[in-house]
């Protein structure tokens, strides 16, 4: 079962396409005519809902689907090899059209085929041969297990069965909810301090409002998203979402903003799709303390998150409220 959050196959994408199917889209669902800075909270979380929905209607209809198999391709294939591929199978086309139509295939047909068979049969043969010959001469002492380990480091290891208070989970369900117990526990917030703080963050300070995003800064802030990280329960990578924002910088802008001004971080964009992953070099993995999770949310939500943190690491630099010893997770800072 393929549970990866990646839908669309944009690598070899045809963004006019896509382009031209949005704005047809967008028109016909009236997005452009909404005027944003007048919704509330709940209007502004439909509105976001009805948008994402029209992005991945514009997706359905632009992009090929994934599979979510990837086909084995060796380290040593050549363009040589992938040429010689397409001729043998062009080849083997037009004989077998001769055929279809009861028709004998010329000779000098066969003949070519045959030809290019050999040929790519040999270059196969060859090409394998001298990159192993190469691999086993390049394995040292040091390095004569990297491939083996490089292979175990990757294995995809379910937590199919958990051992919790001493009894093995029996179905999916016990796993699953032992899990959600573990990393996410339902315990009851009694502390004081904690109870303090939530009330105080209700109450604004007497401080001039924060300049509104521009246009160059989100698109900034969406640039930094790599296209290969995975998307949010919407499907949509970064770079699906960058095309959109450079077609719809305006529109982009007057949302990240609105958000800011009534203090908003619209609910379909905090919705996260939780993976648990196993933790490298584990000897139990029934042990729950042998996963840890990763929370997968949308790209919109990401970048408006880097939106507000920039503001807060930028007024916490200028009052000087941060550590000078603090160099993890801050920028142009290297960690000692």
């Amino acid at each position: 079962m393929n549970n990866s959050t990646f839908k669309y196959n944009t690598s070899k994408a045809n963004w006019h396409t896509f382009k031209e199917t949005l704005h047809t889209l967008m028109t016909n669902h009236n997005i452009l005519e909404v005027n944003i800075s007048s919704l509330t909270p709940d209007q502004l979380d439909k509105f976001v809902h009805s948008l994402t929905n029209t992005i991945n209607s514009a997706c359905l209809n632009s992009f090929a689907l994934k599979t979510g198999l990837r086909k084995p391709q060796a380290s040593w294939w050549s363009e040589n090899l992938e040429h010689l591929k397409k001729q043998c199978i062009n080849l083997h086309h037009k004989i077998h059209t001769h055929s279809k139509n009861k028709q004998t295939p010329p000779a000098d047909l066969i003949n070519k085929y045959h030809e290019i068979k050999f040929r790519y049969t040999q270059t196969i043969r060859k090409t394998s041969t001298e990159h192993f010959k190469q691999f086993c001469e390049s394995q040292g002492a040091e390095d004569v297990w990297s491939i083996t380990n490089k292979l175990l480091k990757y294995n995809n290891i379910q937590p199919s069965t958990l051992k919790v208070n001493n009894k093995f989970t029996s179905n999916e369900e016990e796993t699953s909810q032992a899990l959600l117990t573990h990393f996410y526990p339902d315990v009851p917030d009694t502390d004081v301090k904690h109870t303090n703080m939530r009330n105080n963050s209700s109450l604004l300070p007497d401080t001039e409002d924060d300049p509104a995003f521009t246009s160059p800064e989100i698109i900034s802030a969406f640039n930094f998203i790599c296209h290969n990280k995975a998307p949010g329960n919407d499907h949509l990578t970064s770079d699906i979402c960058q095309v959109f924002t450079r077609n719809y910088p305006e529109l982009t802008t007057n949302l990240m903003n609105h958000c800011l001004q009534i203090a908003h971080f619209p609910t379909p964009w905090k919705e996260a799709v939780v993976k648990i992953i196993p933790k490298p070099n584990k000897q139990d993995y029934t042990n729950l303390n042998s996963f840890r999770p990763i929370g997968q949310i949308p790209v919109f939500g990401k970048v408006l998150e880097k939106l507000f943190t920039k503001r807060f690491t930028y007024n916490a630099h200028k009052l000087k409220l941060l550590n000078r010893s603090q160099f993890g997770f801050t920028e142009q800072t290297t960690e000692r």
